[in-house]
């Protein structure tokens, strides 16, 4: 078996105490040695085979930076403690970092999560934002019904897998040229199995589509919906409303529950 190295006794009482980081600046302010070297004195003291033994522990800091840090003031913080230890400004970063969260700095993982969690509930409130639309001028929607024409389908991938189609119903709704898209049409009409020619089958020229209709209503596809002509409900807004409340638990929710896990994070380090 390994022996473990000889160090100072200030250097064993800080380890015993848990103050691992403590341990290894006041090993290197002692033998006048680097970083890399002081941890692994310190590494192999913990474990002569190898192995640290020892979890990261919160660094013991002066009140003064601990009052700096509960007060959001990190800069400040880490010049206070290059100041009262007389050491560098990567090993004063790195004090403050154990301090904030003893097992690591999180902060590159926290930022992906939470550029991960802004962009999905950006891109799932696009339809969100479709029912809201709807729902701000519901009254004007009216029944109608839209006589198909034609049937036009985008194979988005190249293929005919129809999870990755784009389709839309051409048509006459009162007179006027339309268009009908939404995706909930194939899942209550078609099979997800369904492809292109099953859609031909089931919206030849001429079909009849009871729709609710709003000619004010603006023609941009969201999410491949379109908002002048909507497959028909009892109740618009109740059907709307439902679709906005599965992006707020669907959507939102992930960046609420990173938004509440970073505030907890935050003030239990106060």
């Amino acid at each position: 078996m390994s022996e473990r190295p000889n160090l100072p006794h200030d250097v064993v009482e800080a380890l015993k105490e848990g103050r691992r980081l403590d341990a290894i600046s006041l090993l290197r302010t002692t033998r006048n040695i680097g970083l890399a070297e002081a941890k692994g004195l310190v590494d192999a003291y913990d474990d002569p085979n190898g192995k640290p033994s020892s979890m990261p522990e919160r660094p013991n800091l002066p009140i003064e930076v601990i009052e700096a840090l509960k007060a959001g003031r990190r800069l400040d913080a880490i010049s206070l403690l290059q100041s009262a230890r007389k050491i560098g400004l990567a090993e004063a970063k790195s004090f403050v970092d154990a301090y904030g969260n003893p097992n690591g700095n999180p902060s590159v993982v926290k930022a992906v999560l939470v550029v991960i969690a802004v962009g999905w509930a950006l891109i799932s409130a696009v339809d969100s934002l479709g029912s809201l639309l709807v729902l701000v001028r519901s009254a004007q929607y009216r029944p109608g019904t839209f006589v198909v024409s034609r049937l036009l389908v985008t194979h988005l991938s190249g293929g005919r897998n129809p999870s990755k189609e784009h389709w839309e119903l051409r048509g006459l709704v009162e007179g006027r040229e339309e268009r009908l898209s939404d995706p909930a049409l194939v899942g209550a009409w078609i099979q997800r199995r369904s492809h292109e020619r099953e859609l031909r089958r089931r919206f030849p020229p001429g079909t009849e589509v009871k729709v609710l209709y709003n000619p004010e209503a603006s023609d941009t596809l969201y999410q491949n919906r379109a908002l002048r002509v909507l497959p028909f409900v009892d109740d618009l807004v109740a059907d709307q409303s439902a679709r906005v409340g599965h992006w707020l638990v669907f959507g939102l929710s992930p960046l609420l529950v990173i938004w509440f896990v970073l505030a907890g994070g935050g003030s239990r380090r106060k």
